[in-house]
């Protein structure tokens, strides 16, 4: 009778372990598949930051300008007006209006004209 229970409590225990062989390896195919996910996912991101990269416009060092006129000289040697040379080196647009001091300027200069900025 004692081999009897033996038996019995070992094959018991057979099928828990294999119940939970059979848990641990479904967990790991799970996790198998959302590692491959995460991975693609990661695969995607950099891709994209990696074309960021390469469309981004940045201005660094020393830029040659006209003391006078305030132009830039490209590196072919080419002078242009500041607002070009910018919006083709930087991603920016611009308006212009005027600042105080050089309305003040400008209607001293002008006292008959009429003005509205």
């Amino acid at each position: 009778m004692p081999s009897t229970l033996l038996t019995i409590a070992l094959a018991a225990a057979v099928a828990v372990l294999a119940v939970v062989v059979a848990l641990l390896a479904r967990h790991a195919q799970a996790a198998r598949v959302e590692t491959g996910a995460l991975r693609e996912e990661l695969t995607v991101t950099i891709g994209e930051l990696e074309k960021a990269r390469h469309e981004l416009k940045s201005l660094t060092g020393l830029l040659p300008m006209c003391a006078w006129c305030k132009k830039i000289r490209d590196d072919a040697g080419y002078w242009q007006q500041l607002e070009g040379y910018l919006q083709s080196h930087a991603d920016v647009e611009f308006s212009h209006s005027m600042c105080p001091d050089c309305t003040e300027r400008m209607q001293a200069d002008m006292p008959d004209a009429k003005w509205r900025i």
